[in-house]
């Protein structure tokens, strides 16, 4: 809880802002470049007809068209034109800001304007890209949004950034491949890394594996060498047999609490946090665990651990063994998705197989073959005369029936456009990799997404692929999305750049695009604190005189560093005391009635 004095800080902090930073007048000024976009945008819009109409909207000072805002070229006239013409305001359409918002805001910052006085049109994916076939409604579309954003910007006020300081440690949550390789990425650039791992030993699923593909390297002497790295390493502290129980805090400034062996309570300090939970094997549904008597039936995974034991007195008795891919994969009743790795998987046991007991028949009933990469490819080209491949598709299922003491297997072959009946000794099932059981505990505790089928959501799959997003959280491995120990290393490396990325500043600027509380219409009616999908919103005493009376009452207070000014407290309030900078009511009702009026 927070008293009135730091209230009274924190308030001061945020509106006495240095006059040479306020680079907004009373008369706005505004300069409007309106972009191509190569044929993106000119093919379907007029651009030249909307560059003259901007040009008669009061407050505009100057108006251009140009091929491509996001070049170079382009950002250099920008600072040009808010030099030459005094602008005090600037306005960009072109396509979306999720791409490019920030690379303009760069710019007018560069040209010492508050980076909160640009604001961006997006007549691409809104106008060009959605009425390819209306071309004058699409340039009136466009003329109708560029003068809202001309509305909004006359009222804009520039925003400051609070600095933040930020422990230089890491938390990284799972001792598989993915955290043991980004917690020593992070301990070699000399900050602390915690490794939490709920298993009593660190490598995760590599514990299980057999060889790697397609190196055909050992897993165990692999697993070993990377175990060794991060017990050896002086800033390590490795927690197993472990759990995480509290999170609060924002980036740079964690709190967490880790429950260990179920006894033991440890409160740390942690600047950011990396997630790589990784995934497990589905175990095979109802109608194979029916079936499954005994140990000739197994998953892929558990070939491997039979593999690992070197003990292969079990092959003796076995001359065919039959693989099926896609067991409750890609479909709709099972899971709907593909796991990207189990045919690399499937032809490097055969490889496998064929190598320990050369005559062994192999059989593999597939639907497609997944390849993911180039080097899996040449491995699949290599080694596919080593099995005879039987495609079967979703309307003609394989049937297995218990024979003796092997299995009857009949199959519609798609390529050969008939039935086919054998007998084999030995089934292995390829099943999809899933989420962990507990990830839903973990995702609430972090406040960060899952996707439908329980992995971890990634903040944008091509910008931002490593970031959670909420600020100071970062994904690496399976526990994104199933893939390869190549790739969760891949990620978990990039991951742990980005987390040092922000260990190594020390410091972290707050977004200016918050929410704040007017004090004087705030009743303390928590709403807005029950609402908050950040927990960033808190009510805290503030002592108010009132005739020589002291009265305790309670207001809301909206914490920068946790805030993501979504909006949603402000459209709970119900007596409209929080607005969002940048956003705020004034603005919106500014763009509202300049479409309106302009219709009238």
């Amino acid at each position: 809880m927070l008293n009135s004095e730091k209230f009274s800080q924190i308030e001061e902090k945020v509106i006495n802002i240095p006059e040479k930073e306020i680079q907004a007048t009373d008369e706005p000024k505004i300069g409007v470049l309106v972009c191509h976009c190569g044929i993106n945008i000119g093919k379907y819009i007029n651009v030249s007809d909307v560059v003259e109409y901007v040009k008669k909207i009061p407050n505009v000072v100057i108006c251009e068209a140009n091929l491509y805002s996001c070049s170079s070229d382009s950002q250099t006239r920008i600072k040009e034109m808010i030099e030459d013409y005094d602008l005090n305001r600037f306005i960009v359409a072109s396509c979306t800001p999720r791409t490019h918002e920030m690379l303009f805001q760069e710019t007018c910052q560069e040209a010492g304007l508050n980076k909160y006085l640009f604001e961006m049109v997006n007549i691409r994916d809104q106008c060009s890209w959605v009425h390819m076939t209306e071309k004058e409604a699409a340039t009136d579309k466009v003329k109708d949004l560029i003068r809202m954003a001309v509305a909004k910007s006359r009222l804009l006020k520039p925003q400051r950034e609070e600095k933040l300081s930020i422990i230089p440690t890491a938390l990284i949550i799972g001792g598989g491949v993915s955290g043991m390789t980004a917690a020593l990425n992070i301990a070699n650039q000399g900050f602390k890394a915690y490794l939490v791992e709920k298993e009593s030993i660190l490598g995760g699923n590599l514990n299980d594996i057999n060889t790697i593909y397609p190196l055909r390297e050992e897993a165990s002497r692999f697993l070993d060498d990377l175990i060794h790295n991060v017990e050896n390493n002086k800033n390590i502290y490795t927690y197993l047999n472990s759990k995480i129980t509290k999170v609060n805090g924002f980036i740079g400034n964690y709190d967490i609490t880790i429950v260990e062996s179920r006894v033991n309570e440890i409160n740390l300090k942690i600047g950011t946090i990396i997630v790589a939970t990784g995934a497990r094997e589905l175990k095979p549904s109802k109608f194979f665990q029916d079936i499954r008597k005994d140990d000739k039936m197994l998953t892929q995974l558990e070939l491997e651990q039979k593999l690992k034991k070197k003990d292969y007195s079990w092959l003796r008795i076995i001359n065919r063994v039959t693989i099926i891919l896609c067991v409750n994969s890609r479909q709709k009743e099972e899971i709907s998705y593909c796991s990207n790795v189990c045919c690399a998987v499937c032809i490097k046991n055969v490889d496998v197989l064929k190598k320990i007991k050369p005559n062994l028949e192999i059989i593999i009933l597939y639907r497609d073959f997944q390849m993911a990469k180039k080097e899996f490819e040449e491995y699949y080209r290599e080694h596919r005369k080593d099995a005879i491949f039987l495609r079967y598709n979703m309307d003609n299922l394989p049937k297995i029936n218990r024979k003796n003491n092997n299995y009857a297997i009949k199959v519609y072959d798609t390529n050969l456009q008939e039935s086919i009946e054998f007998q084999t000794d030995l089934i292995i099932l390829s099943t999809p990799m899933i989420a962990p059981e507990d990830i839903n505990d973990l995702a609430k505790l972090l406040k960060v997404p899952l996707d439908n089928n329980g992995f971890f959501l990634e903040a944008h799959v091509k910008l931002r692929p490593l970031d959670f997003a909420t600020d100071g959280i970062f994904l690496a491995g399976c526990a994104q999305w199933p893939k390869s120990i190549q790739d969760s290393i891949s990620q978990a490396n990039g991951a742990a750049g980005r987390a040092s990325r922000f260990l190594s500043a020390k410091e972290v600027k707050t977004s200016g695009l918050i929410s704040e509380v007017k004090l004087e219409k705030c009743i303390g009616c928590g709403k807005c604190m029950e609402i908050c999908p950040y927990n960033a919103v808190e009510l805290i005493d503030f002592r108010k005189e009132f005739e020589e009376v002291t009265i305790i009452v309670q207001k809301a207070y909206i914490n920068p560093a946790l805030c993501k000014g979504c909006g949603t407290c402000a459209a709970s309030c119900p007596v409209r005391a929080i607005s969002v900078k940048h956003y705020d009511l004034d603005q919106i009702s500014a763009m509202i009635e300049s479409y309106l009026l302009e219709k009238v």
